[in-house]
Formats: structure tokens, sequence, C-alpha cells
């Protein structure tokens, strides 16, 4: 998809944003245009912080849902792509603990 403002991103739902990394905390990091900055969770993938790299310009594509960018792909300048995670809606819960029970 073609990358939005981090501004103008939409609550919910699929986005593409480009940006520079400008801070990393663990397997997040916030990604910074002139629009202004978005945290991005990177999941199992940017646990170390050696996804990114700061200052690094970087396109993420994912889902943004409550108050996160979580990402599916994080491409680098140089082309290279990474896939992170599931494209898609977050799976529905699993009902409880006696989700199991049938009667």
């Amino acid at each position: 998809t073609t990358p939005v403002a981090i501004a103008s991103m939409p609550t919910t739902g699929l986005v593409t944003v480009k940006g520079q990394v400008a801070e990393i905390y663990g397997n997040k990091f916030v990604l910074q245009d002139s629009s202004g900055r978005a945290l991005v969770e990177t999941g199992r993938a940017g646990e170390g912080g050696k996804l990114v790299a700061k200052d690094e310009p970087v396109t993420v594509q994912g889902r943004f849902d409550d108050g996160f960018l979580r990402a599916s792909f994080v491409v680098h300048a140089d082309g290279r792509a990474e896939a992170i995670g599931p494209v898609g809606p977050p799976p529905p819960p699993h009902g409880g603990p006696r989700a199991w029970f049938k009667p």
C-alpha cells in the first residue's frame, strides 16, 4: 500500500508509514516523520533491539490498533524486507477457560 503520514493514520486497520527510527525500546520503536510519531510493536522479531537502528529510514506496514502500529513488515532503505507478523486482524479470543466444554 502507499505510505501515509503518521498524523493521518486511520485509528484502526491496515496502514503503511514511512519515516525514521527515533528511539528503540526492546521490541518496540518510535517511527517519526515530518507529521508526527508512532510507536511500532514488532513482537519477538524485534527483541534485543537489532531489527532496526536509531536514525535508520524504514517503511512499516501493519495494523494500527490500541495505540500501537503492530508491524507485519519492515522494509529497510536498502530494500531488504523483514516479515514480522500476520497481516490480518488479531485472532478472536478463545472464549475463556471453559471454551472447550460443550454440554
